[in-house]
């Protein structure tokens, strides 16, 4: 991702947030070569990100390590429900809805940030606050039109 789109989604991610430094766990859907996992874990966030490409889950992993970020290589569209629940989601590759495994995982009260495609070749930043109660369920705020990569699913070796 650019640099621009990396440091509006991380600013999204934890807007009027003052306890983002204080080692949030985050979920990263798409690691690619790590580059928003690594802005997340130099803020003082816990991060773990899924990537389906074997190859660049094994390179960023190696690059991640002295961070403390873990790279699991799957499916992203599955989350990761071993580290579960989260504090932040963020999904770094065109989605066409949010997944309902990113939902689950998410903390009550807590945020996912992801592109979500909106109309054809069209893209939009889409926060979605996980409120308090279990009848509330779930605030959705648009930003910025966007361009990213499609999430696809499954995995490759």
């Amino acid at each position: 991702s650019q640099p621009y789109m990396v440091a509006k989604m991380t600013a999204l991610l934890c807007a009027n947030d003052s306890a983002a430094g204080q080692g949030l766990k985050v979920l990263e859907i798409g690691c690619g070569s790590g580059y928003q996992a690594a802005v997340l874990a130099a803020m003082g966030l816990k991060v773990w990100s899924v990537e389906r490409i074997g190859v660049l889950a094994a390179a960023a992993a190696e690059r991640l390590r002295p961070l403390g970020v873990s790279v699991i290589h799957g499916d992203g569209r599955m989350g990761y429900p071993d580290a579960a629940p989260y504090d932040r989601v963020i999904v770094t590759a065109a989605a066409s809805r949010v997944e309902a495994a990113w939902d689950a995982q998410l903390k009550r009260g807590g945020r996912l940030v992801a592109p979500i495609n909106v109309t054809t070749g069209n893209q939009r930043l889409l926060v979605r606050d996980k409120l308090l109660s279990d009848t509330d369920g779930f605030r959705n705020t648009w930003y910025d039109y966007c361009r990213f990569v499609p999430l696809l699913g499954g995995v490759e070796e």
